[in-house]
């Protein structure tokens, strides 16, 4: 199939929070030649990973304009929609073979995976501060690869190979740095051991809160909803009752607590799998910056004399310029009563606790 260049004519992303896809602009495309589109992928540092096109086995790249340092945006995927001039789909093959000829100059790469709502976007632009390190958050071509995995479209080995591809294409600096540091979509801690399939040799980490805070973010940030049968099955992984009223009834609830136990679950049987992920906890994060920065960088090989630095991010909004920016005088959204909930569904229904501090957190 030919590759094709695509001309954005409008942009109709209306949802910021939606995974980015195809869907998101009004888009003409044209024929371009195949070594020009390669060449371009290859060398153009504004040429960047945005989705994948499966039903055409195609990577779609985003080209922004000159200039726009994507790391600096709080989600790098909504950084790309806002500055794209116009995007590029070629085949996998072929980007495969441009990804073989890349050769990455960073030494370390970092994983951030969490439970949503929990600081993982600070957390990334903690790293940032360093000047050795290029951060990204959320870039959307690993949260396209789960779903995919997940729904069983692409086999455990085509993903490895895609999110291998994807890291390099990924990694556009003009300048070197050592590390390399990606923050993920919460959801994309199901698919965590193949991405350490493809990147044995890299560091994990999961970033999470107590369970009450974490609900109650959701809440004021999105809104609530009665769990669906998918979200309970990822929560518990045992088949559903024949009776699921008990957390149907959650009403609201149900959806960001099964969220928080699903990655909490995930996260706890990876390390049981033996994978060499560490946590680390927001609570203490807010509560002892320096100590907790400074046991992360001694786990992660980063350098201590960069912990004063690193320690400013927590006096900015890592979402300013989002409609997640901080709020003066933001009310709690969960009653008392809703509280208690949360709490009693725990104690009933699954071996933790709101507030436990999880098995090899190195902060807490």
């Amino acid at each position: 199939m030919t590759p094709n260049v695509l001309h954005i004519e409008a942009r109709t992303r209306s949802d910021p929070l939606r995974v980015a896809s195809l869907e998101d602009f009004v888009l003409r495309p044209s024929d371009a030649n195949e070594t020009e589109l390669c060449a371009a992928i290859t060398t153009q540092k504004n040429v960047t990973p945005y989705c994948l096109d499966h039903s055409k086995r195609h990577m779609v790249f985003v080209e922004t304009q000159h200039g726009v340092d994507l790391s600096h945006s709080p989600f790098y995927y909504q950084g790309q929609f806002e500055a794209a001039t116009k995007l590029l789909s070629l085949p996998y093959e072929g980007c495969h073979r441009i990804a073989q000829q890349i050769r990455p100059q960073f030494e370390d790469l970092i994983l951030i995976f969490s439970a949503g709502r929990c600081g993982s976007t600070l957390l990334s632009k903690i790293w940032g501060r360093l000047h050795d390190t290029l951060s990204l958050s959320e870039p959307d071509v690993f949260t396209t690869l789960n779903q995919l995995w997940h729904q069983g479209t692409l086999t455990d080995g085509e993903v490895v190979n895609l999110m291998q591809d994807s890291v390099r294409l990924l990694y556009r600096t003009t300048i070197a740095r050592k590390r390399f540091v990606l923050k993920l979509r919460a959801a994309c801690i199901e698919s965590a051991e193949l991405m350490y399939r493809a990147f044995p040799k890299a560091k994990y980490i999961f970033m999470y809160r107590n369970a009450v805070d974490c609900v109650d973010s959701h809440l004021r940030a999105f809104g609530g909803a009665v769990v669906s049968e998918s979200e309970f099955r990822r929560a518990f992984h045992i088949p559903l009752p024949e009776d699921p009223g008990y957390y149907q009834r959650l009403g609201r609830l149900g959806r960001p607590l099964f969220r928080w136990l699903s990655a909490t679950n995930h996260y706890l049987e990876l390390r049981r799998r033996g994978l060499p992920f560490i946590g680390f906890r927001y609570e203490d994060l807010v509560r002892t910056p320096g100590p907790s920065i400074s046991r992360l960088f001694h786990c992660c090989c980063a350098d201590q004399s960069l912990v004063e630095d690193a320690c400013c991010a927590l006096a900015e909004d890592p979402h300013a310029g989002t409609h997640l920016a901080r709020k003066d005088n933001c009310k709690r959204a969960l009653t008392a009563l809703e509280q208690e909930q949360i709490n009693l569904f725990l104690e009933s229904h699954s071996d933790l606790k709101p507030d436990m501090i999880l098995e090899d957190t190195i902060n807490g």
